[in-house]
């Protein structure tokens, strides 16, 4: 199964992600290569040159830019537009400004940050490089996540009888810690990693429960397939997926954008669930805080439990 999709729509049609300009905080670096997942082909051809050649990025004109990126003009424009710019005049105007100071600062560049672990690096360059990408992954899941979205997923988790998680292959320890991390705030879950048992589960919910629901690329069928009974049984949905125009990022009511990096060396799905894992701790504290009193009464019951144990 491919991560790659063959066509997609242009930002302004992602569901809860309206194409606007980075805020400085974000970073155009990182802004843009938290959307690539978003981009069309030729648009994610331009867009890495940029991520991976940002000083010479800045010396390119358009033309030239397409030309380095094996692109046409129009492509490099509306990559620019599909991130918020009015063209690309004014890309460029803020990816020197934080080229200069980032300069200033002494901080490294984001191609830095994404630099791929090569045959030769020794043992203390392989951590380094990938303890970067992974702190990258989370930093630009913070520049692509929808906080109306969580704030969403939020209240549905809150309002839930119970929340069935699902997920496949390297999903399956992400629903399986999800589970347990909402039990401890006192929501009734379980998750399931056979696909024929979540088809079944999922066909006994209805409205009162929650499908939660994770795969990294969005295309798993046996993921979609669960969600697909879910949402017939009348539960509501919450997807949580790098692939914004991925078939469950559509199909779920709520869906949750993670990013992540890859290279020949490590699959995406490694970063992947570092950030899936972080954005349920998140969940799972933003939970705690709302039902504060619900929350400390089920958290002293399971100690009372677990001293048991240790007996």
């Amino acid at each position: 199964m491919t991560d790659v999709i063959e066509s997609t729509p242009t930002a302004e049609q992602v569901k809860g992600h309206d194409a606007r300009a980075p805020e400085a905080s974000d970073g155009v670096l990182m802004h843009l290569r938290a959307r690539m997942p978003a981009l069309r082909l030729s648009e994610r051809k331009v867009a890495r040159f940029i991520v991976d050649q940002p000083e010479a990025v800045r010396r390119l004109s358009i033309v030239e830019l397409g030309e380095r990126g094996g692109v046409s003009e129009a492509t490099v424009l509306r990559l620019c537009q599909a991130l918020g710019f009015r063209g690309y005049t004014d890309f460029k105007a803020q990816l020197i400004g934080e080229l200069a100071v980032s300069q200033a600062a002494g901080t490294a560049l984001v191609g830095e940050a994404y630099a791929a672990v090569e045959e030769g690096d020794s043992i203390t360059t392989i951590v380094r490089k990938v303890l970067r990408m992974d702190i990258q992954a989370l930093l630009d899941t913070m520049a692509v996540l929808d906080m109306a979205q969580i704030a969403q997923a939020v209240a549905v988790l809150c309002d839930a009888r119970r929340v069935e998680c699902y997920g496949i292959g390297g999903s399956g320890p992400v629903v399986e810690d999800a589970a347990y991390r909402f039990l401890r705030v006192g929501i009734a879950a379980s998750a399931c990693t056979d696909s024929h048992l979540q088809v079944v589960h999922a066909a006994l919910l209805d409205a009162r429960d929650v499908a939660l629901c994770v795969s990294h690329s969005g295309e798993t069928r046996d993921v979609l397939d669960a969600l697909g009974t879910a949402r017939e049984a009348g539960a509501r949905t919450i997807a949580i997926t790098s692939f914004p125009h991925s078939p469950l990022a559509h199909a779920a009511e709520v869906t949750l954008l993670t990013a992540a990096v890859g290279n020949r060396w490590r699959q995406d799905a490694v970063p992947a669930r570092i950030v899936q894992l972080s954005l349920i701790d998140a969940l799972c504290v933003a939970i705690r805080l709302r039902q504060d009193d619900t929350a400390r009464t089920v958290m002293q019951k399971i100690e009372r439990g677990l001293a048991r144990k240790q007996r």
